[in-house]
């Protein structure tokens, strides 16, 4: 077994001393990355370790606590003591996040009863005097239970949860379970936990004195052992040799930390440059570093994906890095030279035209950790349109001509202005065509090995930058707005001596955008509808079916650039594809390089081939080197509910669910019946790739549309049971999953069991006062119809006494005839005095004002004073007579029986009245006026209005009571 062992690590050995020099001539791909900053994870800057659940959510262990990522939000929890966490282990038996910190460790747990995510700490379960341990920097799974490798001890937790702490004489550096064997690292060697004991092992003694960072486990209990500054080793249980690789210069440059394996991908993160992955089984090497893109080049921690993808954990922020992509940056941002648009190998270098001019590069590109720095091509500026290799000189079409390049000097050639496109002509030797701004052009090489100006093509007057000489010599060129052309040229080529023409009216749907390719020596053109091809016996286009059917008609015509290995690339500004060739003609790759579609440059873009494996793609940003053929890692991540949060008016509730819950149930109060479900299929190479579809059982009619949002909301969600489904798809790889959540909204305090309980007692309490009522209306509809019959009978008994009564009837209003009779006879009596006294009155005041009057006239004679003595003596027996009138007593008699004793009423309530105060309420009765009044009472009038303000007084009247209504009514 041991001489298996050794054998096996000799073969290890020598695969990767001869990988070392393959990988020296690999091509410098720079992997994508991404980068994320402490801001965007809302935590601290270093990231000590990383973990990974089994619904593919990250953890890692940040110096603010435990971060976990679904590729669409970031949460951080804190430990209680608030130190960094160190390390982060998921144990996926256990469905919880193990964590160790400064003198703590515990676990992440969801709690099934409050929905929460909770920390339970086990340093409680420790002695008293061995709860001091320090930082815990690793926690790994053994025999059952878990391994907390702290600096001076290793703690070993067993299934049942007891706790051993065993010591270490020397600090502990690393830690590693390999073979089923715990192994930890100091600077005094490796050693083994043998029953609670530390027994070094044999065959280490070179390692003494040396950091050693981690240690891999390879195939039967080989591992790879990789120092901070010396190195990596390969260790087989008895002998350590070195692990010889072009790498190995950089990792004892440059201080290794940390080293993750996943197959045949080992990967070194150091202190001073970024991380370095090496490919064992093809040797290729890729560099991730400040150079090529990271934010920081110290990197503390790395894990593996299922994708071969690699997380970083760094000094300052996280970082996901692809070397397993299809694609790569050529250049970085560093190193950026603008927008790509033509490239080409030629003569040992890579010469690259962009926007800004041409550079080059030596080829095969070298590849190190600092990527070398494109070389500017002197003599050159502005957009490089083309770069084409005919005939031995490299030719280049500018925004300010057409030049020849040799030995990184571009030289012009008179006479064309800026030029698209050359072809070299093959049934014309030596010559060129080309065409700039103006028209079609021809060169001619020189004896010098240049090229000169021959002359404009006549009876063509297009220019195009996509022209293509067929088998038979002819010229096709694509205009973008006016179709294809297909030109047959004189044999001095200046002259189009013939020449067809297909736009929408012949042959091609539209007119615009009508695009040439060659394939397998043969001319095709793509169009909306698809590719055609020409017939030369009938001068038509016929559709190309084959090529249709292998890319699909895509309602955009299609570029198509043929690799010298025959890979068919074909994109547009919304597909990438690539066919491969295969046993019976081709096989598309439609979906690995999809993602490339906006980052293309489309309008005057050209790919070439790096080699027979690679394509330079031209973008945006530079160029992209992809491979021709891939074989995609099946990325199976499945939908998951991270969180539901429940609303109210006044507070809301956030309900997390356990990792990897493929039926989960929860039950919300009826008060919080606004929700939010938030669910992901964790992508992290594109987010933007993952589409999401809803449907809510119970409520919704249908499947909601696709949408991109990794949430969904309800308001108001009536009391029931509903069952919400989430499909979410991958629109790269096709993958689908669907997870369906079971929900129970309660009812309202109205829709409970006791309140419906209420509302039958109460229907019943309603019904029995009903019933009451009837019974009533029943009771009182008797009792009416009973008064009814003595009303009847009554009604009879007055019919026989109705006779009786008429006849008494008839005799009494004969009485009441004569009584109205007599009061009449003394109403007019009563009247009749009334008149009397006041013709009366009238008179003695006419002779006491006649006797007035004769009294003066004798007063003025001096000797008739005896004579006015005796007048005046008859004036004051007339006044006399006036108000002692003894008629008074016969006048109050009969005003009482005309007026129903109006004056004895009147005396009984007010007995304190004069006989004035009578005669004037009598008056008032009467409806006399105050001068009819002022006469009777022999006074004026204005004394009777005194007379009749003393009687109010008397009456006890209001200011508002009107004494002539009193007295009317009384």
């Amino acid at each position: 077994m041991q001489l298996k062992k050794t054998t096996q690590a000799m073969r290890l050995y020598l695969s990767v001393f001869l990988l070392t020099f393959i990988g020296a001539i690999a091509p410098a791909q720079r992997p994508l990355l991404y980068n994320f900053t402490p801001q965007d994870y809302n935590g601290g800057t270093q990231n000590w370790c990383i973990s990974k659940t089994t619904d593919n959510r990250l953890l890692f262990a940040n110096n603010q606590g435990l971060i976990s990522y679904d590729s669409q939000l970031w949460h951080r929890m804190p430990l209680p003591n608030y130190s960094s966490v160190w390390a982060v282990y998921y144990d996926e038996a256990r469905a919880c996040a193990w964590v160790g910190g400064t003198g703590e460790a515990g676990y992440f747990a969801h709690d099934k009863a409050t929905h929460t995510i909770g920390y339970h700490s086990i340093i409680g379960d420790l002695p008293a005097g061995k709860r001091d341990v320090g930082e815990v920097w690793r926690i790994m799974p053994w025999k059952n239970g878990l391994v907390f490798q702290c600096r001076q001890c290793v703690l070993l937790r067993s299934d049942k949860g007891a706790l051993t702490v065993v010591p270490s004489e020397h600090l502990i550096d690393c830690s590693a379970v390999v073979d089923g064997r715990l192994l930890v690292a100091t600077k005094q060697g490796v050693f083994e936990v043998v029953n609670g004991q530390m027994v070094q092992q044999q065959g280490c003694e070179t390692l003494v004195g040396k950091t050693i960072r981690s240690m891999l486990p390879l195939d039967n209990g080989t591992m790879v052992i990789a120092t901070s500054n010396d190195g990596a080793y390969i260790y087989d249980g008895d002998s350590l040799k070195p692990l010889l690789m072009d790498i190995t210069p950089f990792l004892k440059q440059n201080e290794v930390f940390c080293a993750a394996i996943q197959g045949k991908q080992l990967a070194f993160g150091t202190v001073h440059c970024g991380a370095v992955i090496k490919n064992l089984e093809t040797g290729t090497t890729q560099y991730a570093n400040m150079a090529t893109g990271l934010k920081n080049n110290t990197v503390l921690s790395m894990k593996f994906d299922e994708l071969n993808n690699l997380w970083l954990g760094l000094d300052q922020g996280l970082a996901y890095v692809m070397p397993g992509s299809p694609y790569g940056n050529l250049l970085t941002d560093v190193n950026n030279i603008g927008t790509g648009y033509t490239s080409l190998v030629w003569d040992g270098r890579l010469y690259l035209g962009t926007n800004q001019g041409v550079y080059y590069l030596p080829h095969p590109i070298p590849n190190s950790a600092i990527p070398p720095a494109p070389i500017p091509v002197v003599g050159l500026s502005g957009q490089a349109w083309r770069l084409t290799a005919i005939d031995g000189t490299l030719l280049c079409g500018n925004d300010h001509g057409a030049y020849t390049i040799v030995g990184g000097i571009a030289a012009p050639i008179a006479g064309p202005e800026g030029t698209w496109n050359f072809i070299e002509l093959t049934r014309h030797p030596g010559r060129v065509l080309a065409c700039d701004y103006r028209s079609l052009y021809v060169l001619e090489r020189t004896a010098g090995g240049g090229f000169r100006f021959v002359g404009r093509v006549s009876g063509f007057d297009q220019t195009s930058a996509s022209f293509i000489e067929d088998s038979d010599g002819t010229i096709w060129l694509s205009h973008w707005q006016k179709g294809i052309y297909h030109l047959w040229l004189s044999d001095d080529c200046l002259r189009v001596t013939k020449s067809e023409r297909f736009d929408k009216n012949h042959g091609l749907l539209v007119d615009d955008n009508n695009i040439l390719c060659r394939v397998d020596g043969k001319i095709y053109i793509s169009s909306v509808d698809g590719f055609h091809t020409y017939d030369h016996s009938t001068h038509q286009l016929r559709a190309a079916e084959w090529l249709t059917k292998l890319f699909g008609s895509m309602g955009q015509s299609l570029n198509v650039y043929e690799t010298p290995s025959r890979h068919l690339w074909a994109y547009n500004s919304s597909y990438v594809a690539v066919a491969r060739p295969a046993a019976s003609g081709y096989e598309a790759d439609t979906l690995s390089y999809q993602a490339l579609s906006n980052r293309l440059q489309m309008a005057l873009g050209n790919f070439s081939s790096l080699d027979s494996a690679h394509t330079i793609l031209n973008c945006g940003s530079g160029f992209i080197i992809a491979a021709n053929r891939y074989s995609a890692v099946p990325s199976n991540h499945r939908v998951v509910l991270r969180s539901l949060y429940a609303m109210s008016d006044t507070d809301s509730l956030t309900l997390h669910f356990p990792i990897d819950d493929r039926e989960p149930e929860v039950t919300i109060p009826h008060d919080h019946n606004s929700l939010t479900f938030n669910f992901v299929m964790p992508e992290y190479v594109r987010t933007s790739d993952i589409s999401y579809r809803c449907f809510l059982e119970g409520y919704d009619s249908k499947w909601g549309g696709p949408q991109e949002q990794p949430f969904k909301t309800y308001t108001q969600l009536p009391g029931g049971n509903y069952r919400f489904h989430i499909e979410a798809t991958n629109q790269v790889s096709g993958h689908t999953d669907t997870l369906v959540v079971k929900l129970r909204v309660k009812p309202a305090w109205y829709e409970t069991w006791w309140a419906w309980m209420l509302y039958v007692m109460a229907a019943g309490a309603a019904a029995w006062m009903v019933a009451k009522v009837v019974q009533r209306r029943q009771a009182r509809k008797i009792a009416l119809m009973e008064k009814e019959n003595e009303r009847q009978m009554r009604e009879q008994q007055a019919q026989f006494e109705l006779e009786r009564h008429r006849k008494e009837s008839e005799l009494a209003h004969l009485r009441s005839d004569q009584l109205e009779m007599e009061l009449k006879h003394k109403s007019s009596e009563l009247a009749d005095s009334t008149m009397n006294l006041v013709r009366k009155n009238d008179m003695l005041q006419l002779l006491d004002g006649q006797m007035e009057e004769l009294a003066t006239t004798l007063w003025k004679e001096d000797n008739k004073a005896m004579l006015v003595k005796k007048i005046n003596a008859i004036r004051h027996d007339i006044k006399t007579n006036i108000k002692e009138d003894e008629n008074w007593e016969r006048f109050e008699e009969n005003f009482n029986l005309v007026y129903d004793n109006f004056m004895i009423r009147l005396v009984e309530q007010f007995p304190d009245l004069k006989i004035t105060d009578k005669k004037l309420c009598a008056y008032l009765r009467m409806g006399l006026t105050s001068k009819e009044m002022a006469s009777l009472l022999n006074t004026s009038v204005r004394s009777v209005e005194t007379a009749r303000y003393r009687l109010r007084k008397k009456l006890n009247l209001e200011a508002g009571d009107n004494l002539t209504d009193f007295i009317q009514h009384f």
